[in-house]
C-alpha cells in the first residue's frame, strides 16, 4: 500500500466532501451529509493519519522547534487523524471528531504553514502546502457544521419541503 499515492487522493477527497456538503446545504438538499460522504471523509482522515506514521521523520521535521519531542507530536497527530476518521465513519461523536480534525488542521496552518510562508515568501511549495491545508480545514469545518448535534433530536427531515433544514423530532423513548 503506497500511502504517498493515497495521501494526495485523500487530501483532495477531504476537500470534495466539504464542497459537496456545502453545495447540498446551499441548494436545500437534506440531509446535507449523506452516508457516502461520511465513509469517504472518514477513510480520507485515516489515510492522512497513516501518512504521519509512514513518513514520521518528515512529519516530525515539520513540528515547530519550540515544541518538545517532535516525533511524539508527529505520531500523536497521526493517531488523532485516524481516531477522527473512525469516529466520523462510525457516526460516534462525529460532529466533535470533525470539529477536532478541523481545529487540528487549522492549527497546522497557523503553526507550520504560515511560518513557512513567512520564512520563504517566494517558496512555491510553502504557499501550496498552506493553501491545501487551509482549504482542507475549511472543508472539514463545513462538514462539522452540517452534522447533527444529537441523533434523533436535531434530525434533518428529508421529505418535508416545508420544514427547515433542522427540525426537532422526538426519538423513540423521548416523552
Amino acid at each position: 500500500l503506497d500511502i504517498g499515492l493515497w495521501l494526495g487522493c485523500a487530501e483532495n477527497l477531504l476537500i470534495v466532501c466539504g464542497v459537496y456538503v456545502l453545495f447540498r446545504s446551499l441548494t436545500g438538499r437534506i440531509p446535507a451529509f449523506p452516508t457516502a460522504v461520511r465513509v469517504v471523509l472518514g477513510l480520507s482522515c485515516i489515510v492522512c493519519g497513516l501518512s504521519h506514521f509512514r513518513y514520521a521523520g518528515i512529519t516530525a521535521d515539520m513540528v515547530p522547534a519550540w515544541l518538545p519531542d517532535p516525533m511524539f507530536f508527529a505520531l500523536l497527530t497521526g493517531s488523532a487523524h485516524i481516531l477522527a476518521g473512525l469516529a466520523i465513519m462510525a457516526g460516534v461523536l462525529a460532529r466533535l471528531a470533525a470539529m477536532l480534525e478541523a481545529a487540528m488542521i487549522s492549527s497546522f496552518v497557523l503553526l507550520i504553514h504560515l511560518p513557512g510562508v513567512l520564512h520563504a515568501p517566494l517558496g512555491r511549495m510553502q504557499w501550496t502546502m498552506m493553501l491545501i491545508a487551509s482549504v482542507m480545514a475549511a472543508a472539514i469545518w463545513v462538514v462539522a457544521a452540517s452534522l447533527e448535534v444529537a441523533h434523533g433530536f436535531a434530525s434533518r427531515v428529508e421529505d418535508d419541503p416545508t420544514s427547515s433544514a433542522f427540525s426537532v423530532q422526538e426519538s423513540p423513548g423521548m416523552n
